[in-house]
């Protein structure tokens, strides 16, 4: 699905332009945003470079010491002595930047999958938005079409005495209203749009649009949802900051390894005049008799000490999340039902009862539109109540994928 959304938006991009966008081709395009490409490709790049990492931790030493012996006519001649040495770790320091490479790679990877979970719930709640507002805009220009008719049919009323100037003033000024919200509404949708190209990492278009169904993810009830969400220890940015925990603790056994005792093996082949020719070979030992990594050391314990604070920090914000969105989802299916199962049908109830009586001559124009400005807002706060109750399930559940897939990892 991936690779299909992006072959026709990124290879032909001027046709993508004009084309709405699904939830779903937003979540998958989020995961391609230029923010998340650049940590993968660092971490293609780590992990190329690291595969060059060798056994051998230290130069090799080749010397050359040509001489010549002068003073006696008998023994004179060309003398030199020539070295091959190597230095080798007895501190495993080979296997230390092994593993505090392979650490490190793991950093980036998990920092890959809190930047995409970042990326996809900033596409998921852009296109929610932006659809919340496309409804709201529909609803608003078909209000402007009835307040057209309406304003015309009061106005031809006035001119034939069977209403008066005050009811088609009324008519007037209930048009331009809502004409007025129209143009707000068109300015929201266009902000809501950049938004989106914005999540997406796709240039800002006037016609971006959203199509296709909402999104519905289904989710446990509060109290399973609420502990699933709290299962921190999976949550993507705890185990971001477990990882690079784990890194630093690689690198102070790599720094530590890097300073340990050394061994010298060296090969010497001495040739002194006229013909005599010596090898002999030397083995030495670096032994350090203080931490001589000391200093760095340090700075890793301060880095440590920094990165447990942030991981408990980010514990205890991830189970306050929990609480938070669990709340949110049952908050906001309550408050969409009330809006859709009462206030908006007793509101068009009263519009359809107040054109009634109007068109018998019982009821008065102000309280007809009073009754439909009313009922224009009650549909304007359904349709966001459905987008948050929308936004506020598509967050538990991306997070819980985003949980499943940490919980998975090696």
């Amino acid at each position: 699905m991936r690779a299909l959304v992006l072959a026709c938006v990124l290879a032909v991009p001027g046709i993508a332009r004009a084309q709405a966008v699904t939830f779903d081709e937003a979540l998958a395009l989020a995961e391609e945003t230029p923010q998340v490409r650049a940590v993968e490709e660092a971490l293609d790049a780590r992990a190329s470079g690291d595969s060059a990492i060798s056994d051998i931790t230290h130069a090799s030493r080749l010397y050359f010491m040509p001489g010549i012996r002068a003073l006696s006519d008998a023994d004179r001649g060309f003398e030199g002595q020539m070295q091959i040495g190597h230095s080798w770790s007895l501190a495993g320091l080979a296997d230390a930047r092994r593993r505090a490479a392979h650490d490190e790679r793991d950093a980036i990877a998990a920092e890959v999958r809190a930047l995409a979970l970042t990326e996809r719930l900033g596409a998921a709640h852009a296109w929610l938005l932006l659809r919340a507002v496309e409804r709201r805009l529909a609803l608003t220009r078909g209000e402007l079409e009835t307040a057209t008719e309406l304003e015309a049919r009061i106005v031809h009323a006035a001119e034939r005495g069977a209403a008066t100037e005050a009811d088609a003033a009324e008519a007037r000024a209930f048009r331009a209203d809502v004409a007025l919200r129209v143009l707000a509404m068109e300015g929201e949708s266009f902000v809501g749009s950049v938004a989106l190209a914005a999540a997406m990492g796709r240039e800002a278009t006037h016609d971006l649009a959203t199509t296709g169904p909402l999104p519905q993810p289904e989710l446990p009830e509060e109290e399973a949802l609420e502990h699933e969400l709290g299962d921190v220890d999976t949550q993507p940015e705890v185990v971001r900051r477990r990882v690079l925990l784990a890194a630093v603790h690689a690198r102070e056994v790599e720094v530590a390894a890097a300073a340990g005792p050394l061994m010298h093996t060296d090969l010497f082949a001495y040739r002194e005049s006229p013909n005599g020719l010596m090898i002999f070979a030397q083995l030495g030992f670096d032994i350090p008799l203080a931490d001589l990594a000391a200093r760095d050391r340090s700075r890793l314990h301060e880095e440590e000490a920094r990165l447990e604070g942030e991981e408990e920090i980010a514990m205890l914000q991830a189970r306050r999340d929990a609480v938070q969105i669990a709340h949110e989802v049952a908050h906001a299916r309550r408050e969409e039902a009330a809006l859709r199962d009462a206030l908006v049908p007793a509101l068009d109830a009263l519009v359809a009862s107040r054109e009634a009586m109007l068109a018998v001559g019982e009821g008065t124009v102000m309280a007809l539109l009073d009754a439909r400005r009313r009922a224009l807002e009650a549909h304007g706060r359904l349709a966001e109540a459905e987008a948050f109750r929308t936004w506020a399930e598509v967050r538990a559940w991306v997070l819980l994928a985003a949980m499943a897939r940490a919980g998975g990892e090696p």
